[in-house]
């Protein structure tokens, strides 16, 4: 719907409309993927992935004050 907005505003003379009729589906584009991305991700492949960041070593942090 907005991509066919921005189409019909470049077609009257906005020149940067043509850009926007472009992004519209591209950001729909990204939102699909990336739901689908979440719904089917391989449960081994999470695992493995939370793992690593409870394995990575915690560095100290010279600014955070010590009670």
């Amino acid at each position: 719907m907005a991509a066919w907005w921005q189409v019909t505003r470049a077609l009257s003379g906005n020149g940067l409309s043509w850009f926007y009729s472009l992004e519209w589906p591209a950001f729909a584009i990204l939102a699909v993927a990336g739901w689908w991305h979440l719904l089917h991700e391989d449960p081994e492949h999470f695992r493995a992935r939370k793992q690593r960041g409870q394995d990575l070593e915690v560095l100290d942090d010279p600014y955070r004050s010590v009670s």
